[in-house]
């Protein structure tokens, strides 16, 4: 009976275990509640208006892992009966190891509060990585990874510290303004540029507005016959089938109703390339979303192309199979 009655206390290896794996029970139950309200707090943030701006997620998940940390830190004193501060004192030993160990983490912290403090980047951008072949929506943001949804609804993560070492594209701007940039060109043979004849000038003398357009030039190049021939380049001759184009191509893009025409728009030449004489088209369309402004900008150079050989001009192309079959039937 005496011996019932001494319990545990006959056998200390046994009491001093039980003791050390109640208090490791203790201490895992405070870091398990400590994590949850961490959790249920930043789930309570995600339904403020500031969270749409300030993405605090990979500061949550830094501060969930050093309560962590503590508490393999608080397991391992009780375990071997060790003060914290001798094994903190330890690892400050070990700093080099952990650092290798724990380097994308601290990088990801780095860059996530550089992200942060910038605004460069939300969930729910629109971002371009060319380097990476990303172009998506970001849908989560966390201290080591940026899950990006591409177009195509493939899955892409990036490390958190490219996004600050290599340069990205956020077309958040773009959304936000509620315009969206059309810069395209049209590659003009340079062998079909020339003069206006008589019979092209009546010919475009049809459209009322290129009338105007072209008796306005001639009454503003007019010079007289006794300026003699140096000053030829004067006359109204030196009238040319494309810049009656680009006049009419910009007349028919102002008029379009879904061109914001209260930004810059131009259409202009670029430098010759291989590929003949760009017509550029600079100008903002008045729909962002991307089927609308692809239906526009398609509409635009559709109707352009269609028109461009009533200007006696010609569009560049590479010769195809058909051109070579062509040229040896004429051998």
């Amino acid at each position: 009976m005496v011996h019932g009655r001494m319990g545990l206390k006959g056998y200390p290896v046994w009491l001093v275990a039980i003791h050390k794996m109640a208090y490791i029970y203790m201490v895992f139950a405070g870091m398990i509640v400590l994590l949850s309200f961490i959790e249920a707090w930043h789930q309570i943030y995600n339904t403020l208006a500031v969270a749409q701006h300030r993405h605090i997620k990979g500061y949550v998940q830094l501060v969930k892992i050093l309560v962590i940390l503590v508490t393999i830190l608080v397991v391992i004193s009780v375990i071997f009966r060790k003060d914290i501060s001798t094994i903190i004192a330890g690892l400050g030993a070990m700093a080099a190891v952990l650092i290798l160990v724990f380097k994308d983490t601290l990088l990801g912290l780095v860059a996530s509060i550089q992200l942060s403090a910038d605004n460069m980047l939300r969930v729910g951008d629109w971002i371009t990585i060319q380097k990476r072949d990303v172009d998506g929506l970001v849908i989560d943001i966390t201290l080591n990874n940026v899950k990006i949804q591409n177009f195509d609804k493939t899955i892409i993560n990036v490390p958190t510290y490219s996004l600050v070492n290599d340069s990205f594209q956020n077309w958040k701007g773009m959304e936000e303004s509620g315009v969206r940039q059309i810069k395209r060109a049209i590659f003009i043979d340079m062998r079909s540029i020339r003069f206006l004849d008589n019979e092209l000038r009546d010919k475009l003398f049809m459209i009322p507005s290129l009338k105007d357009y072209i008796l306005s030039f001639e009454a503003n190049r007019q010079v007289p016959e006794s300026a003699g021939n140096e000053n030829l380049f004067f006359n109204s001759s030196r009238l040319t089938n494309l810049g009656v184009f680009r006049f009419y191509a910009e007349s028919y893009i102002r008029k379009h109703p879904y061109i914001d025409t209260n930004q810059p728009f131009i259409v202009r030449h670029r430098p010759p390339e291989g590929n003949g004489l760009p017509l550029q088209v600079y100008g903002f369309s008045m729909n962002n979303q991307m089927v609308p402004y692809e239906n526009i900008q398609s509409e635009i150079f559709e109707h352009l192309l269609a028109i461009i050989n009533e200007f006696g001009l010609k569009v560049f192309q590479q010769p195809t199979g058909d051109d070579m079959l062509a040229i040896s039937r004429s051998k």
